[in-house]
């Protein structure tokens, strides 16, 4: 999850051209966070994720994490992320904090 290297070699060995970066699971409206908290995490993690596919474009490519929780704040940062760090898509959970998406 760390060691951009190692993947790319893992992705060369079992001939994978290209690989969709994510945070991995539990996205931060998952998590015991307060509000604030959970926009700095997803902050936090849509930049670390930006800069690995910005500096290898041809391997990588960024798909956001949004806190679902707070509506007004996730379309906002839905722009910020594609905009201003160049993120392709979203990550969204089947359930936010326990109350499904259709709810």
């Amino acid at each position: 999850m760390f060691d951009v290297e190692h993947r790319r070699k893992v992705m060369d060995k079992f001939g994978i051209d290209m690989q969709v970066l994510t945070l991995a699971s539990p996205l931060p409206d998952s998590l015991p966070l307060s509000k604030e908290e959970v926009i700095r995490a997803c902050k936090i993690a849509n930049q670390a994720i930006a800069e690995i596919s910005e500096k290898d474009q041809d391997r990588f490519v960024g798909i956001a994490s949004i806190p679902m929780s707070q509506p007004d704040v996730a379309v906002d940062m839905m722009r910020e992320v594609v905009d201003e760090l160049g993120l392709k898509g979203f990550q969204v959970n089947s359930n936010i904090r326990g109350v499904a998406l259709d709810s």
